[in-house]
């Protein structure tokens, strides 16, 4: 069966945990039976209509009738544990509901918190079916939420859809802890002299939900994903003596998947011999989903002469044209000039030689 809907639903703050299947034996026939679970968050009492919930069975349209669901405050306490004034929200968005698999996303999870919250610890969601960058923050700020100022606390992170398909980001959860209101003249002593007692709290984003798309069909299908700023090759010097280390580098600068970039050098003469030397990774920077990643390699020129280093490529999907392309930049030219020759031998007066 499909998953069903719940009208309504996306009002509130929930995730869906799952689902359970079971099968049992009802009037003598085999009946399997579906339970799906969600958590769902309403912030504000008062009364909330869920539903109806619709499936589609084998082309029928099956629906249930909406429901009520009535939010009450918790009863007040004796004992006021949290003083009025302290407040602690999370939140997480995305730059976008809809992609391609493998296509970047930039996933924010940002944490409200005035008053006397402190000791703020979130967590970050689980992000199955997706591989991500490591997060970026967190950044700090103030911002103004319904009138109230309050201080945040963002974290970024890109994630990259591995499958197509519905894919659910769950909730996050962040602990935090709030001073306690003293209740008694002894607790108001013990907090003068650093005595104040803490509230251990916890809070639950949002879920949120990704349609993944599959790439168009392609002979040569890649994971490379994204736009490409720049893509160069380029070498430390020109002109060479036979055997001398040249550095080349080729450089890519893209919003694709980084982890599953590994360029090898391409249709490079014979008479250059050439060997990995170093990969380096530069840093996603916040707001910008660009990754610098060099690949460097020691060229040696074993015959005197003038070389060409070919261009090298770079097959990826680009999300603007929607097309694949194939990028490359050339090293240019290099000019091996012979060597001094080694010397085998020396010659005495007499004409023997004798070997160094």
């Amino acid at each position: 069966l499909k998953k069903p809907e719940i009208k309504q639903l996306n009002k509130f703050f929930y995730t869906a945990g799952g689902v359970q299947t079971s099968v049992q034996m009802i009037n003598g026939i085999i009946t399997a039976i579906n339970r799906y679970s969600y958590q769902v968050r309403i912030d504000k009492p008062g009364t909330y209509e869920l539903g109806p919930i619709e499936i589609n069975h084998h082309g029928r349209m099956l629906r249930s009738k909406a429901f009520t669901i009535t939010v009450i405050r918790e009863q007040e306490s004796t004992k006021k544990e949290v003083p009025d004034e302290s407040e602690a929200l999370i939140s997480m968005s995305t730059n976008k509901e809809q992609c391609y698999t493998y296509e970047p996303v930039m996933l924010k999870m940002r944490i409200y918190a005035r008053g006397d919250v402190q000791q703020v610890q979130p967590q970050l969601p689980e992000t199955k079916g997706f591989s991500g960058s490591n997060p970026i923050g967190p950044a700090s700020g103030k911002t103004t939420l319904n009138g109230k100022e309050w201080d945040y606390h963002e974290i970024e992170m890109t994630l990259y859809p591995q499958t197509a398909g519905s894919v659910i980001i769950p909730a996050a959860i962040c602990n935090y802890s709030v001073a306690q209101q003293a209740r008694n003249q002894m607790e108001a002593m013990l907090q003068m002299f650093g005595g104040q007692q803490a509230v251990t709290k916890h809070m639950v984003s949002n879920a949120l939900d990704i349609m993944v798309g599959e790439l168009p069909y392609t002979k040569n299908p890649t994971k490379h994903v994204g736009t490409v700023s720049t893509f160069t090759t380029s070498v430390n010097q020109h002109e060479a003596q036979q055997g001398d280390a040249i550095v080349l580098k080729v450089k890519l600068c893209s919003t694709v998947d980084m982890s599953n970039v590994d360029l090898v050098l391409q249709n490079m003469p014979a008479e250059l011999k050439q060997y990995h030397s170093n990969t380096s990774l530069q840093p996603m920077k916040k707001g910008n989903y660009n990754q610098t990643k060099t690949f460097e390699y020691i060229v040696q020129g074993l015959k005197p002469g003038k070389w060409i280093i070919p261009a090298q490529t770079f097959r990826f999907f680009n999300t603007k044209t929607e097309q694949y392309q194939t990028g490359g930049g050339g090293g240019g030219g290099l000019i091996i000039t012979p060597g001094p020759l080694p010397q085998v031998g020396s010659h005495s007066e007499d004409g023997e030689g004798s070997a160094l």
